[in-house]
């Protein structure tokens, strides 16, 4: 684990930041987390995954902002949409051990270091796709419990696109996105509000679940 991601963060922050978010992760989990963080950090030098500012404030800004909506995730399989740099697929998948997570991204580059992590971590409940999302439907690969979404596109947008992969019931979660027009959503489209460790302002999310939907 790199100097500096042990130095800002450390087990105890950890475990501090993690109560607030009231998630008892076991020790391992956590390591794996700071862990993650570090592979992040060594990549980010030559590939540009997240920018200087950000990578000054990867802990709370991405890590744990990833982690806060896991009481919303529903279901046993996962589909992360835009994974980019792993968020918030990975640290949930670390988080949420019994359930099986798709990181889906387009950008080669992007997919090989999602693949280099779940290597390294020893994530088994991971599987990383380097593909459209329109990709998955015409192949098929529906069935998901639970799709989430960070900075991809607007919530409608991004409603539109991964409707036909959510199980009936499913849900799908829009975290740090450009602001949907009401009238844009679905009528049973709700807005929460999370508060992160370490940030000034309480992030808003979007829940939309297809069984309140789709009638």
């Amino acid at each position: 684990m790199s100097r500096q991601i042990s130095q800002l963060v450390g087990m105890a922050r950890a475990r501090e930041d993690l109560k607030a978010l009231q998630l008892n992760l076991a020790e391992p989990q956590i390591q794996q987390l700071l862990d993650f963080a570090a592979v992040l950090e060594k990549w980010n030098r030559h590939f540009n995954l997240l920018s200087r500012r950000d990578i000054d404030r990867l802990w709370s800004r991405h890590i744990l902002d990833s982690l806060s909506v896991v009481n919303l995730l529903c279901g046993e399989r996962v589909l992360d949409l835009g994974s980019g740099g792993g968020f918030p697929g990975l640290p949930l998948a670390i988080a949420q051990a019994s359930r099986s997570f798709v990181l889906l991204d387009r950008h080669q580059r992007k997919c090989r270091f999602l693949e280099q992590v779940v290597m390294t971590l020893g994530l088994d409940n991971v599987t990383v796709r380097c593909a459209d999302v329109a990709d998955l439907s015409a192949s098929a690969d529906t069935g998901f419990d639970t799709v989430t979404s960070r900075a991809v596109a607007p919530a409608a947008e991004v409603w539109a696109l991964v409707q036909p992969l959510l199980t009936p019931g499913g849900r799908l979660i829009v975290m740090a996105s450009t602001r949907s027009e009401p009238e844009a959503l679905p009528a049973d489209a709700r807005c929460e509000r999370r508060h992160i460790p370490g940030l000034e302002r309480d992030h808003e999310l979007v829940i939309i679940d297809k069984q309140q939907t789709d009638g």
